[in-house]
């Protein structure tokens, strides 16, 4: 597998199964099918419950009870550190948040198509199988408030994870997929709660698919395990992790490279190695120097401290005054979330007609749900711009 992962970015070879165009003829047949099935629960937009517990619930903030922790940073949150003021509005509850409402945040940065296209993949084109994993995910988030965290974003997270340096974009990989780095040893299991470290987890994934665009769907890491110890390691968090990769967030790693691996991470290794799905495990690649790095990601995109060119160096900034403003405008806040609600209405509509016996040729329906398409693309990125808080990203102009 690691000679196949060399050729395929020598030749830069990627496969993409994300549109109309890019699949087969049968392939388009189980697209339709699955649509078929996921029709009614999107009209039908049963209400979903929020969750809380020790590892579920991302919206709210957690309440830690004082336990005697004398490290500040244990409790401390983004705004914590921020200058007194109103950042982001209170969020704007939306009664009765159901399944067709967790689908739209979910189409956010995407295409439902794509989404879809998504989870048949990974349950090998298995229609019933690919529905029952799409309505699991698309209730978890619904679940967890992910909606909410958006909103929120950084204000309400661990401030010590963030400005650890822990996880954060820079550049590309050679098949133009965002790299992620992850810095293990800037992760010390105890100096937070694990709902802290999964909060923050899901955000940075939610925030990785902010940088996808209908020709790039998914990310390559790099986690870098030098100085790596004991104490960087958690089996409950990196299985719930494993967890939320594989059932929510699916056919969304181009590469895993791991770099520098030291003895602790080589024996940690051999405890969960066959924990990891085998989609997974197929994409993890042990890159042994610097050079080694240089098949998978140009030496101008990889930054200085692997052998690169790029001078990048992450140095967290936090939230400004200023920077939501559009936020507080609660009218266009509403309008722009109703706009969207009605386009995604409109969408599933030619959709219910797109699928039906000999449509999907109807060369007036593939027009109008293709101007659908485009029009929830367009809707979503103002929807997305009164909705979700901004972030390191934008602060810094990375996107």
């Amino acid at each position: 597998m690691t000679a196949e992962l060399i050729k395929k970015y020598s030749k830069k070879v990627k496969d993409v199964q994300n549109s109309l165009d890019t699949i087969s003829k049968e392939q388009l047949e189980k697209l339709m099918a699955l649509y078929a099935l996921m029709i009614p629960l999107l009209k039908e937009n049963k209400p979903i419950e929020k969750v809380i517990s020790s590892s579920e619930g991302f919206g709210d903030i957690e309440i830690i009870p004082d336990i005697g922790k004398k490290d500040p940073g244990f409790y401390t949150l983004v705004k914590d550190i921020c200058s007194k003021g109103d950042y982001v509005p209170d969020f704007p509850e939306i009664p009765k948040y159901g399944f067709k409402d967790s689908f739209v945040d979910f189409a956010l940065n995407d295409a439902p198509d794509s989404i879809l296209l998504r989870f048949l993949r990974a349950r090998k084109w298995n229609v019933h199988d690919a529905f029952n994993m799409l309505k699991k995910a698309i209730i978890w988030r619904g679940q967890n408030r992910l909606n909410e965290l958006a909103w929120y974003g950084e204000l309400h997270l661990n401030h010590r994870l963030l400005s650890s340096g822990l996880g954060y974009i820079s550049g590309t990989e050679r098949l133009d997929n965002p790299v992620l780095y992850l810095r293990v040893k800037n992760y010390i299991s105890d100096h937070q709660t694990i709902k802290e470290t999964l909060k923050y987890t899901v955000f940075v994934m939610e925030t990785a698919r902010t940088f996808l665009k209908p020709e790039v769907e998914k990310v390559g890491i790099i986690i870098d395990t030098r100085d790596m110890g004991l104490k960087n390691f958690d089996m409950e968090y990196f299985k719930l992790f494993l967890k939320f990769l594989s059932d929510y967030y699916p056919e969304s790693l181009e590469l895993v490279l791991i770099y520098s691996s030291s003895w602790v991470f080589k024996s940690i290794w051999a405890l969960i190695k066959n924990l990891l799905d085998p989609v997974v495990a197929s994409k993890i690649y042990f890159s042994k120097d610097n050079a080694d790095l240089l098949h998978f990601v140009d030496s101008d995109q990889l930054l200085a401290d692997y052998g690169g060119k790029s001078t990048y160096k992450y140095h967290y900034v936090p939230p400004t005054l200023e920077e939501n403003k559009l936020m507080f405008e609660p009218e266009k806040v509403e309008s722009s979330r109703v706009a969207l609600v009605q386009e995604t209405d409109h969408f599933i509509e030619v959709s219910s007609k797109w699928v039906l016996p000999n449509q999907h040729n109807d060369k007036d329906i593939c027009a109008e749900r293709q101007e659908s398409v485009q029009k929830m693309r367009e809707l979503g990125i103002e929807y997305d711009s009164r909705h979700r808080a901004r972030n390191f990203y934008h602060r810094t102009n990375a996107y």
